[in-house]
């Protein structure tokens, strides 16, 4: 039989959730079995874990159960990942002889609520939800509304990296690094940093930058003397910035000439 002929059985169908989540190139694969499972050439662990339920065409959130000493609930102690969890939801029938799985969820963790100190529920958005979410407008001014290195703006992060730069000491706003000889006052001010932990690329931005201190958004959490980062510079989105610094200017998405005025004011001549 079918995956369909398991699913709408009054008795033959024995449903099982595989719940994937993602970050990076790595994953946890994890069952609502009372037993591990191999499925789709995988592993699956067999953990307490359960769901709100899945209701097709309603709903743009659906909520996770896990214990709190799992390893993806422990990726959002302190300072989130720098990029989205990832998670993927197929059903299951351990009675179906074509093994077929279908995927029932598909989005990523937005939120994470600890509910009592052995459990945390993780809210998860689905994909299908950011379809109808309205984007930025843009809007006239005197300042460049790109953002650095993005596709209007057109500058390379791989060409202005600055990288294996050693962390010297680190507070707990900012780090210490050895930057190279003649780099200006706030050159990485507005940027960002990079950085491999235990396997996951993450990622700070930059919020000042004052000799070879680097003050960071969101603290130094994860960072320690001795790691090697790679530095980003930043903007401060002006065309004599954009034209002396990354010689951009010819993409540069601002109107610096605006006039002050605006051309539906009423100006009496008389």
């Amino acid at each position: 039989m079918s995956w369909s002929n398991q699913e709408y059985s009054v008795a033959a169908g024995q449903p099982v959730m595989l719940y994937q989540f993602s970050l990076g190139q790595k994953f946890w694969r994890y069952t609502s079995a009372d037993m591990d499972l191999t499925v789709m050439g995988q592993h699956w662990e067999a953990t307490a874990i359960k769901d709100g339920g899945f209701m097709q065409g309603t709903g743009d959130n659906v909520e996770i159960s896990l214990a709190s000493n799992n390893p993806v609930v422990q990726l959002f102690r302190g300072i989130p990942p720098s990029s989205p969890v990832q998670l993927r939801v197929y059903r299951w029938h351990n009675t179906d002889p074509a093994q077929e799985c279908h995927t029932v969820w598909v989005g990523s963790i937005s939120e994470v609520r600890r509910e009592s100190p052995e459990q945390v529920k993780l809210l998860s958005t689905g994909v299908a939800s950011s379809f109808t979410r309205n984007g930025l407008r843009l809007t006239w001014g005197r300042g460049c509304p790109y953002s650095l290195y993005d596709h209007n703006c057109r500058v390379s992060a791989e060409l202005m990296a600055v990288r294996n730069l050693p962390v010297t000491a680190v507070t707990g706003s900012g780090i210490t690094v050895t930057l190279p000889a003649g780099t200006a006052q706030g050159y990485f001010s507005g940027g960002y940093i990079e950085w491999t932990d235990d396997g996951f690329l993450q990622r700070r931005g930059i919020r000042t930058h004052t000799d070879s201190t680097l003050q960071l958004f969101g603290g130094s959490q994860g960072l320690s003397a001795g790691k090697v980062i790679t530095a980003y510079p930043g903007c401060d989105l002006t065309l004599e910035t954009c034209a002396k610094k990354f010689s951009n200017h010819l993409n540069y998405g601002g109107c610096p000439h605006m006039p002050g005025i605006s051309p539906w004011e009423i100006i009496k001549v008389f």
